[in-house]
């Protein structure tokens, strides 16, 4: 069984982050992305938010309004498909992608200024995927780079004191319309 969700990482405080989205806290424990969207925050500054729809964000749209004033890593993760993408925003600007479609086999397609990393993650990955061909271990590469900026990665245990926790977006009565230009909108 593979999962399929999309995950940003935003620097900055969890308050200050779910303020942004337009989301509130539950203080309900969230430990295997069960809800629609769950938070945890995240040594180096770091508030992750996982959405269960693995599209939800793909919209180039929702990432550069939402990185307006901050910065972001964003990540669509479909296993089934062996689907994966991460990127960077700052300031309303892409940064860099990276993207791996396992239909394509080991095909990677980048742009923008990757990460110092990227070429020796690639390389690492691709030895890999030579000495196993049964894995696609391509697949890894957008994830781990996420992971080396933000300090999360979906199929690995959480560093200390991590804990996601189950977020709402916040009803329009208190005039925010259930998230920033409808970024937690279902």
């Amino acid at each position: 069984m593979g999962l399929a969700i999309s995950w940003c990482g935003v620097q900055g405080s969890r308050a200050d982050v779910l303020d942004a989205a337009h989301l509130q806290d539950t203080n309900e424990a969230d430990e295997y992305y069960e809800t629609a969207f769950a938070a945890a925050d995240f040594p180096g500054g770091w508030t992750v938010i996982v959405a269960k729809d693995f599209s939800h964000f793909l919209d180039e749209g929702r990432l550069k309004e939402f990185s307006k004033g901050r910065r972001l890593v964003a990540v669509l993760v479909e296993e089934h498909a062996m689907f994966c993408k991460a990127s960077e925003w700052r300031d309303g600007a892409e940064i860099w992608s990276a993207e791996h479609d396992g239909d394509t086999g080991p095909a990677m397609q980048t742009s923008g200024a990757l990460p110092a990393s990227f070429a020796d993650v690639h390389a690492e990955m691709l030895a890999k995927q030579e000495s196993d061909k049964e894995v696609d271990f391509i697949f890894e590469v957008p994830v781990v780079l996420a992971q080396q900026i933000v300090g999360f990665k979906h199929d690995e245990e959480l560093p200390g004191g991590s804990k996601f926790m189950k977020v709402l977006p916040i009803t329009s009565d208190r005039g925010k319309g259930g998230g920033l230009f409808g970024l937690f909108r279902k």
